[in-house]
């Protein structure tokens, strides 16, 4: 077998490694709530409401870790092995690498949110009904998000330094709110046709 012949520069390894730690706890906060699943299993409490909105956070968690392990990790992976620049174009005159880590780190700031959301905001109240002690639960969970958010700018700051979670929060609804699903109407119809993408990308 012919060996890769990588310049494994210091810089890249941190890349590599930044967003190897990102990934791991992205997937580690997707498991911190499990317990309060069980316990509303356990107690015959798991009705169909508190079912949907703990849908909710599987899908925020569920997502923000593929994009940790899959997009991120991908566009890393290409320019630290593959040796594709940071501001090449990519396939027919796409986005480049730094382009596309920003539109993610958008998408993981949104399921960051949408996650927050879940431990802290009036719609959700109901699903935390007889939970033993919620507010230590929610906190470690919040641990978690602030923890994720943290590695999540770490990288920013090794890919494209200046680009903050808020500017990766405004780009992000400006796609979805002015792009993707115009006046922030979803429909399923929408989120197939990705207004916000050229054709082929």
């Amino acid at each position: 077998p012919i060996a890769l012949a990588m310049e494994r520069t210091p810089e890249k390894q941190a890349l590599l490694d930044q967003v190897d730690v990102l990934a791991g706890k992205a997937e580690r906060l997707r498991h911190c709530l499990d317990p309060l699943k069980c316990h509303h299993e356990v107690a015959g409490t798991f009705d169909s409401i508190r079912h949907g909105q703990w849908l909710h956070w599987e899908h925020m968690t569920f997502a923000f870790a593929g994009e940790a392990a899959g997009e991120l990790r991908d566009a890393v992976k290409r320019h630290v092995i593959y040796g594709v620049d940071l501001d090449a174009p990519g396939k027919n005159g796409g986005p480049t690498l730094r382009e596309n880590i920003k539109e993610e780190a958008g998408d993981c700031a949104f399921y960051i949110e949408g996650a927050r959301q879940f431990l802290f905001t009036e719609e959700y109240r109901y699903f935390w009904d007889t939970i033993q002690a919620p507010e230590h639960e929610r906190q470690a969970a919040y641990t978690w998000l602030l923890g994720v958010t943290n590695e999540l700018n770490a990288l920013m700051r090794l890919t494209v330094p200046g680009y903050t979670m808020l500017d990766a929060q405004h780009d992000n609804k400006v796609k979805l709110w002015e792009k993707r699903y115009k006046g922030g109407k979803y429909s399923d119809a929408a989120a197939v046709a990705r207004a916000d993408k050229a054709p082929g990308t």
